[in-house]
């Protein structure tokens, strides 16, 4: 992000060196104005936040400007915390979202036009706005074409927990407490299972591996199986992956657990390089040919701090045996109540020999 900024102002400054030398005061008037459109176009969620600041200047002068800058504000703050969720891992959000304003009756989401349009029936409540629009774009964008295959209470705690991560990430705290009372506490006190579900999801995420490996292996059900309307195996699939997902999630350090899932739709397995005293990565390489012998499709890697480095030693020695290929590698920092520390997964797709 930081490099394309640096190019970006490279270019914008050689351009307006450039009209400036040939075309004098016009150039150099010229040239601000495509730089401004540059950097623009260059970022069409952070400007139309700009957008919705100027709207906001002139709300005084008429209703619509009001009405605008509500919208405008809306659609920046969840385009940007949709791409920030989708730079954790795949494409789950793959829309982006438009504000409609319509009368009471009309429908609150759908898709069009590649975007999800969410309609919203006032605009003075805007922390209320921020919190329904976010659950109904989760809602109908997030996991789209494996949502019915899913089950339902999983499905909607992950909405749940996503539309509070998204929230989360500039702190718009007004409309969390929002989320909490007028979306989710109805839900957990009618179905305590929901509550379970998003806790579970919560400790993933502060590991790390909500986005990662939860809902990635979760978003791809669709494409293993044919084109049915549901899947009763699928369903209960879902509901016992994230019982073993919650194990990894609640790990107490030193205890053993296992961290395979071995279904008929979603298979995979989770190798954390923690061992204290282990350096040498042969184990791990030994480990990953064992998975791969036992024709497992998907190993995720996982490791934090100083274990980080054997971790991708290990990588390299599989990769070296051409049993499994890098897929997806992300490192990050996580959070602690004391300070931030490293963290790195590696998801790794089975090379077929």
């Amino acid at each position: 992000m930081k490099a394309k900024w640096i190019t970006l102002t490279i270019i914008a400054a050689l351009s307006f060196i450039g009209l400036v030398y040939f075309f004098g005061l016009g150039g150099a008037i010229a040239g601000v104005f495509e730089s401004l459109l540059l950097f623009a176009l260059s970022d069409i969620d952070k400007t139309t936040g700009y957008m919705a600041s100027s709207y906001k200047l002139l709300r005084t002068v008429h209703f619509y400007f009001e009405r605008n800058a509500v919208e405008k504000r809306l659609e920046s703050t969840i385009n940007l915390a949709s791409r920030r969720v989708n730079e954790e891992g795949v494409n789950l959000l793959p829309h982006r979202i438009d504000i409609k304003w319509v009368e009471p009756e009309g429908r609150d989401a759908f898709l069009k036009d590649g975007k999800l349009v969410v309609c919203l029936e006032s605009s003075f409540n805007e922390d209320r706005n921020l919190a329904r629009a976010t659950i109904l774009f989760a809602s109908e964008d997030f996991l789209r074409e494996s949502q019915r295959f899913i089950d339902r209470d999983i499905l909607k705690s992950a909405c749940f927990a996503l539309a509070r991560k998204m929230l989360m990430f500039d702190r718009k705290l007004g409309a969390l407490r929002c989320l909490n009372e007028e979306f989710i506490k109805i839900e957990t006190l009618n179905n305590p299972r929901i509550s379970d579900y998003i806790t579970t999801m919560e400790k993933l995420d502060a590991e790390g591996c909500l986005t990662r490996v939860l809902l990635k292996e979760l978003s791809e059900i669709d494409a293993k199986l044919p084109s049915v309307l549901s899947s009763p195996t699928a369903e209960a699939e879902t509901v016992t992956f994230l019982q073993m997902m919650k194990q990894l999630a609640e790990k107490k350090k030193g205890v053993d657990i296992n961290t395979s899932f071995r279904g008929q739709i979603i298979d995979m397995s989770i190798m954390l390089v923690a061992r204290e005293g282990v350096i040498d990565p042969t184990p791990y390489i030994s480990h990953a040919e064992k998975c791969w012998s036992n024709g497992l499709p998907r190993l995720y890697v996982m490791a934090q701090g100083n274990k980080i480095g054997i971790a991708k030693n290990a990588i390299i020695g599989i990769k070296a045996m051409g049993i499994y290929g890098v897929e997806s590698e992300w490192c990050f920092r996580i959070p602690d109540e004391r300070r931030s520390f490293d963290s790195y997964i590696v998801a790794l797709s089975r090379i077929h020999k």
